[in-house]
């Protein structure tokens, strides 16, 4: 192991960063340091709202397909919400929207479509009361922004 230095900067203290990399920077090892945030982010995501566990299959071939399953949502997700977080930006809207909130967003609305002959003529969003209508705004500009 090789610890580079000790960093010191007033407003945050001082950390210390080890490695087994020795052919890493300081620099680079601070830069990988501040990015771990979005791994954790992703697993934390993965394990709470994608339930990766627990895995009730029993071969390896069944749980290498649910993680992988799993993986594929959170790629969507991630994506659906750069879309998003993209359309407000590209029509001035500031919106602070995290990925919980868009997925308590897509889990909230129930869509009733009333089709005859293959067409839709009446389309009813489920009624959610005042303290969800920003969930509301948010499944319909996603909807928006990917069409």
């Amino acid at each position: 192991m090789s610890i580079f230095r000790v960093l010191v900067y007033p407003e945050d203290g001082f950390y210390i960063i080890e490695t087994n990399i020795l052919n890493l920077t300081p620099a680079r090892a601070n830069e990988i340091y501040k990015r771990q945030w979005k791994v954790e982010e992703n697993f934390r995501t993965l394990k709470s709202s994608l339930q990766v566990r627990p895995v009730f299959v029993h071969s390896e071939k069944h749980i290498l397909a649910h993680l992988l399953l799993c993986f594929i949502a959170l790629v969507v997700l991630k994506y659906s919400l750069y879309k998003l977080k993209n359309y407000y930006k590209s029509n001035g809207e500031i919106q602070r929207v995290t990925l919980d909130l868009f997925i308590d967003s897509l889990r909230m609305m129930t869509i009733t479509r009333k089709e005859i002959d293959g067409k839709v003529v009446q389309e009813i969003i489920n009624d959610l009361d005042e303290n969800h209508k920003e969930n509301i705004k948010i499944y319909k500009d996603f909807i928006a922004c990917m069409t």
